[in-house]
């Protein structure tokens, strides 16, 4: 059972004006609502709250952002797992940080990067890490 995990993204972008989405699962899939989450922009009154997942905005072709991304399990009993990450959009050198949590069912199994519409990546790279 992994108690942290870390993704990085090292300057991705996507294909139109979508935005990121990570979203967590355990045996019977990923998980899509029931998120507690938000986003805010650092330099400005820019926040959200976010049900589906944790934000990550891009909003237009061609911009790039790099993020690291932590879960981290917070109550092994009900299966609670803080998600939070720290993202720069290149273009504008602008900070982002999102934060919230999630229970799920069962034992975390699985993480999904995904965009919010029909974009697709078209840039960057990914890895992740536990313990």
């Amino acid at each position: 059972t992994a108690k942290l995990i870390i993704l990085n993204m090292q300057l991705v972008s996507l294909s139109g004006s979508d935005h990121i989405r990570i979203q967590i699962g355990d045996s019977g899939g990923v998980e899509t609502s029931g998120y507690d989450c938000g986003l805010g922009e650092i330099g400005s009154s820019s926040t959200q709250a976010i049900t589906n997942g944790l934000p990550m905005y891009l909003a237009q072709s061609g911009r790039a952002m790099s993020s690291t991304v932590f879960i981290t399990l917070s109550n092994s009993s009900t299966n609670l797992y803080n998600l939070s990450s720290v993202n720069y959009r290149k273009d504008t050198a602008q900070m982002q940080i999102s934060q919230g949590f999630k229970t799920l069912s069962a034992v975390l199994d699985r993480v999904r990067i995904e965009t919010t519409g029909s974009d697709t990546f078209d840039a960057g790279n990914a890895n992740i890490m536990y313990q």
